[in-house]
């Protein structure tokens, strides 16, 4: 099989201008393990509304919201507080974006603050015309179906206010002999895989390798996915790196249990080796993952040295879901927590309407006809969940010819 190496790519100007933003416990703590191999090239921001949270972080720019509304506490797991949180501090999420071309936000989903800020985060980066990659951390199967479909709703939300999503359940950052670790390590080894796995690849993206992988194969790999992809990592040291790197590929869930490579539209594929990597090695995994991809799939390849790695190989893939299946899965996820029947339509971005059209009165039996302004409420957008003002059990936030029925000649 032919693999395809696309690093005639014209060169950009400038490197485009990438953030790192962690968003709730999970993300802060993954862009708190990201190293200074990430570092070099871009810079980390970490959000949070508990500031326990954001004092633990090694991150220098810390950005706390919601005091106002927490105490400067967590959400207590409650989404809708998560999106009052980045509402209220809205202008402060923007000022941390400037300045940036690309946001990746790291988040895991199914908790509140990263549930219901993360969507909100990404719609602000996309308003000010930022590509966002949200990398999804979706919750261990013990945490329960409340949290799993708060999860899909948030997932739903942020699919609509995004680029592309990665996807990756926490079960999957779990090798087997760590499965019965503490509750608290668990999480913690599962932030530093995903930390780990997302450090290989922009590793790759970020220095001159063997064949070359950039930022454009990263943008057309995950367009040609659909805009959703599931990320497989797994890593192999010793005389049988190859053959072992391979077994945990096979064995990975995103493989052995859901078909991610089978299925998969397109895959992005990375392999780090330390000066001791041959053609052989290389070859051997390139072939056997490949070789899994249904017919005409595309694909796009990054091989890349790190002396740090020596007798050690690196494996990260960007498998590609079926768009039919992602709107199926987030749709209904989306719809059991509305308690709905379930639709195969892909979600909406919801967007503030820039312009309320209604229709004209019908006539009167005045002598003089005359068009009124429409009075119906319009959208509060970003404000929609911010408490009214009230007094005497008038909304002051309404205007007064609207809260006395007035009508206003045109």
């Amino acid at each position: 099989m032919q693999l395809e190496n696309k690093s005639a790519v014209a060169t950009p100007l400038r490197a485009p201008r990438i953030a790192f933003v962690g968003v709730g416990g999970m993300g802060v703590n993954t862009v708190g393990a990201l190293d200074a191999t990430v570092s070099r090239f871009a810079r980390r921001v970490v959000v949070d509304s508990d500031h326990a949270t954001l004092r633990a972080s090694p991150v220098s720019h810390t950005l706390q919201i919601g005091t106002a509304l927490t105490g400067g506490q967590s959400t207590g797991g409650l989404m809708d507080i998560g999106r009052r949180c980045a509402n209220t501090d809205f202008l402060k999420i923007r000022d941390s974006l400037l300045n940036t071309d690309v946001a990746v936000l790291l988040v895991g989903l199914g908790g509140g603050l990263g549930s219901g800020a993360a969507p909100m985060i990404a719609q602000t980066a996309r308003d000010e015309g930022i590509m966002v990659i949200s990398v999804v951390a979706l919750p261990f199967a013990f945490e329960g179906a409340a949290r799993a479909q708060q999860a899909d709703t948030a997932l739903v939300a942020l699919r609509a206010h995004s680029d592309a999503v990665i996807t990756v359940p926490n079960d999957h950052l779990l090798v087997e002999d760590e499965t019965e670790a503490p509750l608290e390590e668990a999480f913690k080894k599962g932030a530093e895989q995903l930390g780990q796995g997302f450090r290989a690849l922009w590793q790759l993206l970020g220095q001159r390798t063997l064949i070359n992988l950039d930022f454009s194969h990263l943008k057309q790999a995950l367009t040609a996915n659909g805009g959703v992809s599931t990320m497989i990592f797994a890593e192999g040291g010793g005389s049988g790196k190859v053959k072992l790197v391979m077994n945990r590929i096979q064995t990975h869930p995103a493989v052995a249990r859901d078909n991610a490579l089978a299925q998969a539209p397109g895959l992005l594929l990375g392999v780090l080796g330390g000066e001791d990597l041959t053609v052989m090695d290389v070859q051997e995994v390139v072939l056997d993952i490949v070789g899994q991809l249904p017919e005409g799939a595309a694909h796009v390849l990054g091989v890349g040295i790190d002396p740090a790695l020596r007798n050690r190989i690196t494996v990260v893939a960007l498998a590609g879901q079926e768009a039919a299946d992602v709107d199926t899965a987030a749709d209904a996820g989306m719809a059991a927590a509305a308690g709905e029947t379930t639709s195969t339509a892909p979600p909406k971005a919801e967007r503030i309407p820039r312009k309320l059209v209604t229709a004209k009165p019908a006539p009167t039996t005045r002598k003089v006809e005359q068009e009124e302004l429409p009075l119906s409420a319009v959208s509060k957008g970003r404000f929609r969940d911010v408490e009214p003002t009230l007094y005497q059990g008038e909304d002051l936030d309404l205007p007064t010819f609207i809260r006395r029925g007035q009508r206003l000649s045109n």
